[in-house]
């Protein structure tokens, strides 16, 4: 293994075990609780690189290390003596891997490169758009990702309820005539760099618990196609020129990055399972969007500004959940000065944008 690093002296515990790399961690039990706050810093330090081995040896039952050991670790067990160690080996020996976030390794998003899902071909963040998850599996009951697709591969699903409606300029022709009949209607290369991109299925991970089933399971199939529909309006969010100009950039520092020996970017991946970024809401949205509105035209839906409900009140409940909590309150002495940072998905950067291109597709209402 090319991180693998010889096992660490106590010296070594406070700087050498905070660099990336796979580190074994054997302190003797009275040294323990000073090791595994080391080993709490590294991780803190360097979620995505630092693999910590924990070997203690048990002397009590309830130690006083005992305690952080469980809560550092992913996963441990006690290694028996068994019948071919020697008599001086009188406890079992305690074991625990901290892999921190094992789907974090550094992907240079830049080199990845793979077959479409739909034509199969080669597509690299120049050509398409890849998942944030994409070569990564997120737990043990799930499959691993392997989404890309070429830019024009991405399109709405058959089951996608929405009519995008054509903007006319001043001179009253359509975009269709003006050549953007793509608007609203498949990706663009790079579109992944400029919105958070995760796939139907990494969204099923996150937010429903399992993978998707769409040929056996209309509710999935269902959920899929509100997904991509919700993807595509974070999209177009921004404008054509806007995402070919990223591309253009994103090359040159990954030139400059190659040639001077640095990571130029800063990885647009994995995800934390869980972390779907305002998806749920958007879904929520959409299929609001769908009721039937309250006009004499029985064939008309909400209008978007009704439909819009749906996150005031996802704030109002966040507002009022223990999940609140992790919100911070910038006050300047008096209401009217106070600011809320908010971890509430339906006011992060993903929903915003999912919010703009959905005003401007004309699908809703």
């Amino acid at each position: 293994m090319e991180d693998y690093n010889p096992p660490k002296t106590p010296l070594e515990w406070f700087h050498e075990a905070h660099k990336p790399g796979v580190h074994i961690i054997a302190p003797p039990p009275a040294a323990a609780i000073y090791a595994l706050d080391e080993v709490a810093k590294g991780r803190h330090k360097r979620p995505q690189y630092v693999t910590y081995v924990i070997l203690i040896p048990r002397l009590l039952y309830q130690e006083e290390w005992r305690s952080k050991f469980q809560k550092e670790v992913d996963v441990w067990f006690p290694l028996s003596t068994g019948l071919f160690w020697p008599n001086s080996a009188y406890e079992p020996l305690m074991v625990g891997p901290d892999l921190g976030y094992s789907g974090w390794k550094g992907t240079k998003w830049w080199q990845l490169e793979g077959p479409c899902l739909k034509c199969q071909k080669r597509i690299t963040f120049e050509s398409g758009i890849i998942c944030a998850n994409y070569g990564v599996t997120r737990g043990v009951l799930y499959n691993k990702c392997n989404s890309m697709w070429y830019a024009k591969c991405f399109v709405p699903s058959k089951l996608d309820p929405c009519d995008i409606a054509l903007p006319e300029d001043f001179t009253g022709a359509t975009v269709e005539e003006l050549g953007e009949q793509e608007r609203f209607m498949q990706a663009r290369p790079g579109d992944h760099l400029c919105s958070s991109f995760q796939c139907a299925n990494c969204q099923s991970q996150n937010i429903r618990g399992r993978d998707l089933k769409t040929s056996t399971n209309i509710a999935d199939a269902c959920f899929e196609s509100l997904c991509i529909r919700a993807q595509l309006d974070s999209f177009w969010a921004r404008s054509k020129t806007t995402v070919a100009s990223h591309i253009s950039e994103a090359r040159f520092m990954c030139r400059y990055g190659t040639a001077l020996g640095f990571t130029p970017m800063p990885p647009l991946g994995p995800f934390k399972l869980g972390q779907h970024n305002g998806m749920l809401q958007a879904i929520l949205l959409e299929m609001r969007t769908m009721e039937k509105g309250r006009g004499k035209d029985n064939d008309k839906t909400v209008q978007m500004g009704t439909a819009r409900g749906i996150r005031t009140t996802t704030t109002v409940l966040w507002e009022n959940s223990p999940l609140s909590g992790s919100d911070i309150v910038l006050s300047s002495g008096a209401v009217k000065g106070r600011y809320v940072a908010t971890m509430c998905p339906s006011e992060g950067r993903w929903y915003l944008l999912f919010n703009r291109g959905a005003r401007c597709d004309g699908t809703h209402g």
